[in-house]
This record gives C-alpha cells, sequence and structure tokens, in this order.
C-alpha cells in the first residue's frame, strides 16, 4: 500500500470516528485519534513524489476531507476545553459551599497600635 494511500484511509477513518454521534466513551475515542493521527504523520513523512495520476487524484480528495477534518478536530476541541472551564467552575462553586466565610478569614481579629 502506497503512503498516499495510507495517508487518506487514515484521514477517513479519523473522520469517521469524529462523525460519529454514538456517546462514545471519550478517553477510548481520543485514544483512538491520537493513534489514527499519528499513523497520519507517519504516512505523511513518507510521500515523496513523482506521483502517479492515481495518487495525484487521492491526494485532491484527501486535501478536501481534511478541511472537514479540520473543522471537526476544533469542534472536539473547543467542547474539551468547555468542559473542562465547565468542571472549573464548579469546583470553584463547591469550595463557597463548603466554607462560605473562607474570603473572610484572615485578618480576623488583628488591628494595629497607632501610639508608637
Amino acid at each position: 500500500m502506497g503512503a498516499v494511500r495510507e495517508f487518506h484511509d487514515a484521514t477517513v477513518r479519523l473522520l469517521q470516528i469524529l462523525e460519529e454521534h454514538a456517546e462514545k466513551e471519550r478517553e477510548d475515542k481520543l485514544n483512538e485519534l491520537e493513534v489514527l493521527l499519528d499513523q497520519r504523520e507517519k504516512s505523511l513523512k513518507k510521500i515523496k513524489p513523482p506521483f502517479t495520476k492515481d495518487d495525484e487524484e487521492l491526494v485532491k480528495k484527501t486535501l478536501a476531507l481534511n478541511d472537514r477534518l479540520l473543522e471537526l478536530l476544533k469542534k472536539e476541541k473547543d467542547a474539551i476545553e468547555k468542559d473542562m472551564n465547565r468542571l472549573k467552575k464548579r469546583r470553584k462553586t463547591n469550595k463557597i459551599y463548603i466554607n462560605p466565610y473562607a474570603s473572610l478569614q484572615g485578618i480576623e481579629g488583628a488591628y494595629y497600635d497607632k501610639k508608637n
């Protein structure tokens, strides 16, 4: 199998994984994406000219798919960031409920002696 074909197949598989709407475990999905991205990177390094007509057509198809892939990867990244921010906010809110007077502690009972 040629490097161009490997690259194309990895791109198609990445698209399939990202477009699946089934609530797959995020960790499993990310592991699969990482493996396929590594495979895709290795096959990209193997690609060297001259290309046959079939390879050129496959490259054009792959470039078209790559735009969609980048869009889906960005959406996935944004979803992860959103979940992380939501988790940070939840933790902060939890801390406030556990100890609501934490911001007031520390200086209570201290005073300055102005005579000296």
